[in-house]
């Protein structure tokens, strides 16, 4: 499939070469991805922004940021683009994401938030001039990307329906949110804190 990512015409395979490359790639493939952020398909951008949650490799910084101050580029892949740049921890990145707050898109708006806290481990909302004030002291004291969070990529999962619920033999299992290739320390964990393992919020990943 990494062949399709570059050379496909047709944008539908490659969109599914693209998400199969960023379930099974390397370190290395990640720039091939960050290439197809700038392809004139839609749905290939989108699968390449989401794709690169799951490769951690600092050279395809440029490019997520880049795409991210695009301001019209589809809602969707900038989120996406936000929540894989929660993964580097630079200044860079850092203000990119402060930025982010002031973007049109709410959801563009939650994931920059969402990104910043794991980050640095501070909460200030979508208040930049807050984010900012803090960063500044953080900076100098060597503290500011001192947060505890780890990055996890996003998955899909949904509730089981009734009917799966029956064949207690064949319940479908779903992947679970982990560190992206490249970036350690290694750990998996589930979205949510579920006995059964079965349920979960049915948010997709974009």
């Amino acid at each position: 499939y990494r062949d399709f990512v570059s050379e496909e015409r047709d944008p539908v395979v490659r969109t599914f070469a693209i998400r199969a490359l960023g379930r099974h790639g390397t370190v290395d493939d990640a720039p091939a991805l960050a290439e197809r952020l700038g392809d004139d398909n839609v749905y290939v951008r989108w699968a390449a922004a989401i794709s690169l949650q799951r490769i951690h490799n600092p050279a395809v910084i440029p490019n997520m940021l880049a795409t991210l101050g695009i301001p019209l580029e589809a809602p969707d892949v900038r989120e996406s683009i936000a929540v894989g740049l929660g993964q580097y921890r630079e200044d860079r990145v850092f203000q990119a994401l402060v930025r982010a707050l002031d973007d049109p898109e709410l959801t563009v708006n939650y994931a920059a938030r969402d990104a910043l806290r794991l980050m640095t481990g501070q909460s200030f909302g979508d208040d930049r001039v807050d984010w900012l004030r803090w960063y500044e002291g953080a900076e100098r004291r060597g503290t500011a990307f001192d947060g505890p969070g780890q990055y996890l990529y996003p998955t899909y999962r949904r509730k089981l329906g009734f009917f799966e619920r029956l064949a207690f033999w064949s319940v479908p299992t779903f992947e679970y949110p982990a560190t992206p290739i490249g970036l350690t320390p290694a750990g998996t964990r589930g979205t949510y804190d579920d006995s059964t393992g079965t349920d979960a919020d049915a948010r997709p990943n974009g």
